[in-house]
């Protein structure tokens, strides 16, 4: 019977150099239990050194900043506007009555009276009877003397420099009965013991002095 050879062989670098061959051969009177054979396979070659391998040198992380808050802002308070103050408005001052159309004016004169001999006298009941129910200028007062210049003011506004009471001195100026004439009414007046109308001179009691209108 054939055998067939079977050869292993073990091979290691740490036990040495030295090779185990199992031989089993075909029959021949040979004991295959002796078939044992060692064998020294020369100097077992050197084994290169395996390189150490190169560490790999790991980067060192590059810390990254904690990044700083952002501060909120704080925001600038808006100021409250101020209210226009409301103007006051300015009061209309009320007005007075108007006055009344007079069919007729009179101003009575006292002359060379004061008015406490006159106003409350009872010796003048029928004077003080018309200041009650009319009126009475208690505001007037003279502003010159002699009496001339007093009547000049008192229908004309100005003494025109008259400071007498002469009878030849005439003015010609625009006096009240101008205006009286010129819208359309008529004027007229009365004065005390007057010898006729528009006499020029003195007649006692009649003064033309007391008579602005001559």
């Amino acid at each position: 019977m054939k055998r067939t050879l079977l050869v292993t062989a073990i091979v290691s670098a740490l036990l040495g150099a030295t090779i185990l061959t199992m031989l089993s051969v075909s029959a021949q009177g040979h004991d295959s239990s002796r078939g044992w054979k060692k064998h020294h396979a020369g100097p077992t070659p050197t084994s290169t050194p395996t390189a150490a391998p190169t560490a790999t040198q790991t980067p060192t992380p590059t810390p990254t900043p904690t990044p700083k808050p952002t501060p909120t802002p704080t925001p600038t308070p808006t100021p409250t506007p101020t209210p226009t103050p409301t103007p006051t408005p300015t009061p209309t001052p009320t007005p007075t009555g108007a006055l009344p159309n007079f069919s007729h004016v009179f101003v009575i004169v006292m002359e060379n009276e004061e008015s406490s001999s006159i106003i409350g006298n009872a010796a003048a009941p029928y004077i003080n009877g018309l200041a009650r129910s009319h009126g009475w200028a208690a505001s007037y007062f003279a502003i010159s003397h002699p009496s001339l210049p007093n009547y000049l003011a008192l229908t004309a506004g100005s003494t025109f420099g008259i400071a007498s009471d002469c009878t030849g001195c005439y003015v010609n100026a625009t006096n009240l009965a101008d205006q009286v004439e010129a819208s359309g009414r008529s004027w007229k007046a009365y004065m005390e013991s007057m010898p006729a109308n528009c006499y020029v001179g003195d007649a006692y009691p009649y003064m033309q002095k007391h008579d602005p209108f001559m």
